[in-house]
């Protein structure tokens, strides 16, 4: 099973893609457009992870 966890609640906003065995992929990112950045980064995380993003 694949899971992903994002989180906002703080100046650094974090994304990982991971199993329930391992982290697969992780990113942060700072600064004042960081939440608009999530769809973006957890794109660029599948991809690093060799997950597929498409439907």
């Amino acid at each position: 099973m694949i899971v992903v966890g994002i989180e906002t609640s703080t100046p650094q906003t974090s994304v990982a893609i991971g199993t329930e065995r391992e982290i697969l992929a992780q990113a942060s990112v700072a600064g004042k457009a960081r939440q608009e950045a999530v769809v973006p980064v957890l794109e660029k995380l599948l991809g690093w992870a060799g997950l597929d993003s498409g439907p």
